[in-house]
């Protein structure tokens, strides 16, 4: 009997070192999840801190265009706006016109 008391306490013994190996081995992911975690959160921060110091230069230099704009054409600023509507519906028109001549084409041959 007192062999096999012996045998259960190895055995006992044993699970109880895997057991702590494998705590081991998770708290040291743990502590790499927690430090990759903490890296992107950095990461994230300082993208959206550069992301707001990018839409205040873009704020700052449609402001300077507007000037400019205004200072080149005076007056005529309206009609330059209307003139540029004008060719953005216009090239719309001319790419779908190009893709309905392929499309045919394409259904041609």
């Amino acid at each position: 009997m007192t062999e096999d008391f012996g045998n259960n306490e190895l055995t006992i013994n044993d699970t109880n070192n895997e057991l702590r190996i494998r705590l081991i081995k998770m708290d040291q992911e743990l502590i790499r999840s927690e430090k990759k975690y903490l890296e992107e959160q950095r990461n994230q921060d300082e993208l959206e801190e550069l992301l707001q110091q990018k839409e205040l230069e873009n704020v700052r230099l449609m402001a300077d265009c507007q000037r400019y704009r205004k200072i080149a054409f005076g007056d005529r600023d309206l009609e330059m706006k209307r003139i540029e509507r004008q060719f953005n519906i216009r090239d719309k028109q001319l790419q779908k016109l190009r893709k309905n001549v392929q499309n045919y084409i394409w259904k041609k041959s």
